[in-house]
């Protein structure tokens, strides 16, 4: 059978479009990849230049806020430019826009920072070199930089001081006792003690005495229970800190116990006493202190019992024994100034007490009202007062008592109830229970434990060298006091 047609070729010749387009886009194509690639490299760079600036930053605000000069946080932020990766590239101080770390900020981008010119803040500006690969294909120089710029420094905490444990030797610095007892603090909490512990990660700083110590399995109510915690260690127990929430009052807890937050930040810096420091010193009351001075009158030893009515006026007291009775203290400055042994120099146990605008000082048996010496000379130092100085401790174990603070505006004891002088490390104790003890106002003892116990509410503020809760029961802190009783922490703000 003969075949009518047949193929003439295995296939048509084709036109070569496609290769004619693909050589016309093949340069936008090369050219859209480079750009991808590139500005992926501009921002890898970008963002480790902004991590290093932020921890030079930081490192730098922790330097000036431990009192270090300026050319000791720019080494510190230096090592932590290297540290970050930024390897060959160095600050220099107050240089300005470039590579420079400025104090205070100088705002050289001209950003309008509110921080500009701000004490207490640092800027770190950063400009790191980048050689990208491809887009010099398109003409553009391949030597490119990035710039980051970062602002820190330190600043009082939000919520205001409940307790500020100042002893950094303290070994516990705060220590709740006993399951059945509880620290509840409507404000922060500040232990520069720098004992042992976990920290809010459950990661075991040392095995020593933990700066906070529970001394306690309980978990439920917790402990402690605070806006915040700042420790310099750590705590024995991370369960055992749960955060305040007034909402929650009413369940006993003070907390919301589905909330898995804990208000725990360990390993802080050491926070300055902010009554004792470089920008303020809390002068020693005397006879020509500014606002209400101390009155040079010396009482002597005051003793009151049963059946007794008595009223106290300003002035200079060997011993306050209260035992029963009903005493009542006039507006001033209390100094409690020992003679010979006296290891209770003030001590309530029973009656009615009442005081409304008063501050106990309690100072050593070698005084002087006039020049306030030797106790202006303290200053930040450890207590090394001579043997031949006496101290007495202040107690209150028992009776109905009442004490509202010193009340002047031209005072630098206004909002203070009890201050200690510095150098003494006698214990002052108090306990009672909420119907029976209404302390409010700042308590001021920089070397010294402070034991408070028994089902209290304080409206009140605690500087202290340490701190012991006891008696197995509630002790609710209600932070008020002087302002300047906040504590300074360390932060990132741009």
């Amino acid at each position: 059978m003969r075949l009518l047609a047949s193929s003439r070729s295995c296939g048509q010749k084709r036109p070569g479009k496609t290769l004619v387009l693909f050589v016309l886009l093949a340069p936008i194509l090369l050219g859209m990849t480079g750009l991808v690639l590139d500005a992926g490299l501009m921002m890898a760079a970008q963002r480790q230049a902004q991590n290093a600036a932020d921890a030079a930053a930081l490192a730098a605000a922790f330097d000036k806020f431990r009192g270090n000069s300026d050319s000791t946080a720019l080494a510190t932020a230096n090592t932590f430019l290297t540290n970050n990766g930024l390897s060959g590239i160095t600050l220099t101080l107050n240089a300005g826009a470039t590579n420079a770390l400025n104090i205070p900020p100088q705002d050289p981008g001209s950003t309008g920072s509110p921080y500009a010119g701000v004490a207490n803040y640092v800027e770190v500006v950063v400009t790191k070199p980048v050689t990208t690969l491809f887009i010099q294909a398109l003409g553009i120089n391949s030597s490119q930089q990035v710039t980051a710029r970062a602002v820190a420094g330190y600043e009082p905490v939000g919520a205001g001081e409940g307790v500020f444990v100042l002893d950094p030797t303290a070994r516990p610095g705060l220590q709740v006792n006993s399951n059945n007892t509880r620290l509840v603090v409507n404000g922060d909490i500040t232990v520069n003690s720098q004992g042992g512990g976990y920290d809010q990660f459950g990661v075991l700083i040392s095995n020593a005495t933990s700066a906070v110590k529970n001394g306690t399995s309980l978990t439920t109510p917790a402990p402690i229970v605070a806006s915040t915690l700042n420790v310099v260690g750590g705590v024995d127990s991370v369960d055992n800190v749960r955060a305040y929430d007034a909402a929650f009052s009413g369940n006993g807890y003070y907390y919301d116990t589905s909330n898995p937050d804990r208000p725990l930040i360990a390993r802080v810096p050491i926070a300055p006493d902010p009554l004792t420091n470089s920008n303020y010193t809390l002068p020693t009351p005397t006879t020509s202190s500014t606002g209400t001075a101390v009155v040079n009158t010396d009482y002597g030893s005051v003793s009151v019992g049963n059946n007794e009515t008595v009223t106290l006026n300003p002035g200079i007291y060997r011993q306050i024994t209260i035992t029963g009775g009903t005493v009542t203290f006039n507006p001033g400055i209390y100094v409690l100034s020992p003679s010979g042994t006296t290891p209770n120099i003030f001590n309530i146990t029973g009656g009615t007490v009442t005081g409304n605008g008063v501050m106990f000082y309690n100072t050593g048996s070698d005084y002087t009202a006039t020049t306030g010496a030797p106790d202006s000379s303290d200053g930040s130092a450890t207590p090394n007062a001579p043997n031949t100085t006496k101290f007495g401790a202040f107690q209150i174990n028992g009776g109905t008592v009442s004490f509202v603070p010193l009340t002047d505006s031209n005072s630098p004891f206004n909002g203070f109830l009890f201050y200690q002088r510095r150098w003494n490390t006698t214990t002052a104790a108090i306990s009672g229970n909420s119907n029976s003890l209404n302390l409010q106002g700042t308590l001021y003892a920089k070397w010294a434990r402070f034991q408070v116990s028994g089902q209290g509410t304080y409206q009140a503020q605690f500087l202290v060298g340490s701190m012991t809760i006891d008696g197995g029961a509630t002790v609710t802190i209600n932070a008020a006091g002087k302002n300047i009783g906040k504590a300074n922490l360390v932060f990132l703000v741009e």
